[in-house]
């Protein structure tokens, strides 16, 4: 039987973004680890219908809106239960996996926020969704509910991303012990791969291409300083990443699946935990909301936005 305490919203809207999503969480997450609900939200009408009308009027008299409202709801029906069987296919119980579609109400995006108060440990997305035919970054929905999901890891799934190795960008703060936490109770007692990251910036004072009056770019650069704050560094954050790579061996990944890493010499945090994952192969990265610098007024650090607009082939967690 599944896990209860892992209940997982996978948002679904018949497009290829969100169908992979949900194939890749069907690899990525074992079954005896989680509760899934495919979730969709039918809509009354076309989009364009609800830029002038807060209600557009279905009735008999318009039979081409009848039409598409039908021919919607079959796409959808069809879906869903393409997408269970999918994960049956991967081993997950009958009982564990629901389908829930319901007419909108308020809006798309606020209707899954409110499906995902109802004790949901994770809330999953496609990156761009019915939007990726206009070669946007990031879909609609999503980006409106990427600062709103507080109570829950947020996954969000571009492309098919390799579903059996994962990377955590770990400083130590409240927001990477959540990843760890969240991580570990989704994947436990299974072969995945785990790489706990922590990438310490560079004190070269000079970055990007460019020439400041024939400056010395050497002077910029402090090895014998950078030598020693990464042995500063790497003291103060052994004990933790220890611990946490502690946690994964016992909550059953085998030992050597867990590797931890310690990457120097980046300007940018992202930029490098991003190379580390495609040099790689992970196809999961997971990182907290926020990291050490916590500022109330941003709903998200530095690294987990950059990571989000980055990572355009991969799955990105984050945690709260």
């Amino acid at each position: 039987m599944a896990n209860s305490t892992n209940k997982i919203l996978i948002a679904l809207d018949g497009s290829t973004q969100s169908i992979n999503a949900a194939r890749y969480i069907s690899k990525a997450i074992p079954p005896e680890n989680a509760k899934i609900v495919l979730f969709s939200v039918r809509t009354k009408a076309p989009d364009s219908f609800w830029d002038f009308d807060e209600d557009p009027e279905i009735t008999a008299q318009q039979p081409a809106l009848k039409m598409w409202y039908d021919k919607q709801k079959e796409i959808l029906d069809r879906t869903m239960e393409a997408v269970r069987k999918c994960f049956l296919e991967a081993g997950y119980p009958e009982d564990s996996v629901t389908v829930k579609i319901q007419d909108r109400q308020v809006g798309i995006a606020r209707d899954i926020l409110k499906e995902s108060y109802n004790g949901y440990t994770a809330i999953v997305l496609g990156r761009t969704g019915m939007s990726s035919n206009i070669g946007v970054p990031m879909g609609s929905i999503t980006a409106k509910l990427l600062p709103k999901i507080h109570h829950a890891t947020f996954i969000m799934v571009g492309e098919a991303p390799e579903p059996t190795k994962f990377l955590i960008g770990f400083d130590g703060s409240h927001g990477a012990k959540k990843a760890v936490s969240s991580l570990k109770s989704l994947i436990k007692n299974s072969d995945k791969k785990v790489n706990i990251c922590h990438v310490l910036r560079s004190l070269n004072l000079l970055q990007g291409s460019y020439d400041l009056f024939q400056f010395n770019f050497d002077q910029a650069h402090f090895p014998k300083e950078e030598s020693t704050r990464l042995q500063t560094v790497e003291k103060k954050l052994e004990p933790e990443i220890n611990l946490a790579k502690q946690k994964f061996i016992e909550a059953g990944i085998p030992a050597f699946h867990v590797e931890t890493k310690m990457i120097m010499g980046y300007q940018s945090r992202a930029a490098s935990l991003l190379n580390e994952a495609e040099k790689n192969g992970y196809g999961t990265i997971v990182i907290g909301r926020r990291g050490i610098s916590i500022v109330e007024e941003f709903f998200m650090g530095r690294v987990a936005r950059k990571i989000t607009q980055m990572a355009k082939s991969h799955a990105v967690w984050i945690a709260s």
